[in-house]
Formats: structure tokens, C-alpha cells, sequence
């Protein structure tokens, strides 16, 4: 079987490999979807190993602020990688299985970084840095594309995996933080350029063709 530390070097592995490499959204994606399928697997021979033995669970923190954009991929990384997510110390975390939470913290710093790259190349495209006034006209519906589109990428191969939050991680959860507040921020609501969101669309759902689902 393999173990947590060999599978989180794996991903690990995986998703630097994909940004050394200068990838696109779509490569991005794709390896994203290859991260889940990993960690996937991993937890079929976990369940068939141990059995019904306790696992342990364990919070990991990434450095992504809560906001409407990364409050969306946050919900997403953490419905793909059977984990909760936490709004916890002004940044993301996510609580769960100790490999899952370690690969789900991994994936949203990944994912991130390619949303904000594609940001700033659509303003680029139109002469403006993301920085400068008038640029969320461009970079707004961009991330709004881009969310939609990795939801439905995601979407279709957590279905397919039948990947939930295991209860033994819901009653954990609850137990660390029994006093929780749910989070009600505004959701995203853009209605500018739709060029931009729809180029967002394609880059974030482009790596899910319906082979992604018989690789590896």
C-alpha cells in the first residue's frame, strides 16, 4: 500500500512539475484532476487496509485569503478531497484525513496561482495590469469563467469517484470546532465583458475531456 508520506510527495511532485513547466490553465486543470484521482485511490487502499481503525486527522493552512474568488475555489478543492474548509486565521484551511488535508491545502495554493495568472494575462491582453483602475472590468469575469469552469471539470469527477467527507471527519470537525460559524459572504456577481468570462470558462473546464477520467 502506499503510504501517506509517498502519496503526498506524489502530488506534491505533480503539481510543481506542472508549474515548472510554465503550463496552462488547462494543464493545470488537468493535473488537478490527477491529484484527486491519486489521492482518490489512496484512500480505497487505506479503507481496505485498516478497516474500521480510527484515522488521523489534522488541519492544514495555506496562505489563500477568504474572498468571493477564493472562497469558490476553497468550496471546490474541498468537496473534491473529501475534506472540510475553514476560514481559519484569516486564510484558508482545510480540516480531514491527514493526507487529503495536506494534498486539498497543496491544490488550492496550485490552483490559485493559475487563476491569478490568468488574470493578469487577460488585462495584459487589453493594456492594463491588475493593479490599475478599470482592470476588474476584464479580471472580474475572467475568475467568474474560470470558477464555473473547474466546478463543472471537478464536479464530474468527484461524482464519478464517489468522493464525500467521511463521517469519522465530520464528527472530528465538529468536535475541534463545535462553535463554528458558517460563512456568508457575498457570492461573485459580475456582469461585464463576456469575452473575458467566457475565455475564463474554457481555461478552467478545457483539461475535462472525458479521457481525464481513464488516465493514470
Amino acid at each position: 500500500m502506499t503510504d501517506m508520506n509517498a502519496i503526498a510527495n506524489k502530488i506534491q511532485h505533480l503539481l510543481n512539475k506542472t508549474v515548472e513547466n510554465g503550463a496552462t490553465e488547462a494543464e493545470a486543470q488537468a493535473a488537478l484532476l490527477m491529484a484527486q484521482k491519486l489521492m482518490a485511490k489512496y484512500n480505497i487502499e487505506l479503507e481496505q487496509q485498516t478497516g474500521s481503525k480510527d484515522f488521523k486527522c489534522s488541519l492544514e493552512d495555506t496562505k489563500v485569503k477568504p474572498n468571493p474568488r477564493n472562497n469558490a475555489l476553497g468550496n471546490i478543492i474541498a468537496n473534491s478531497f473529501a475534506v472540510k474548509g475553514i476560514i481559519y486565521g484569516c486564510k484558508w484551511a482545510f480540516f480531514g484525513r491527514e493526507a487529503n488535508a495536506k494534498a486539498a491545502a497543496e491544490c488550492l495554493k496550485f490552483i490559485h496561482r493559475t487563476m491569478e495568472a490568468g488574470m493578469r494575462r487577460i488585462c495584459r491582453e487589453h493594456g492594463l495590469e491588475t493593479t490599475q483602475r478599470g482592470a476588474a472590468y476584464w479580471y472580474n469575469p475572467y475568475a467568474l469563467g474560470f470558477i464555473k469552469g473547474l466546478q463543472e471539470a471537478m464536479a464530474a469527477q468527484t461524482k464519478a469517484l464517489c468522493v464525500v467527507v467521511p463521517e469519522d471527519v465530520n464528527n472530528k470537525f465538529n468536535e475541534k470546532f463545535p462553535k463554528l460559524n458558517q460563512y456568508r459572504g457575498k457570492g461573485m456577481q459580475y456582469h461585464h465583458d463576456q469575452d473575458a468570462y467566457a475565455q475564463g470558462q474554457r481555461d478552467g473546464r478545457s483539461a475535462m475531456d472525458r479521457r481525464s477520467l481513464q488516465q493514470g
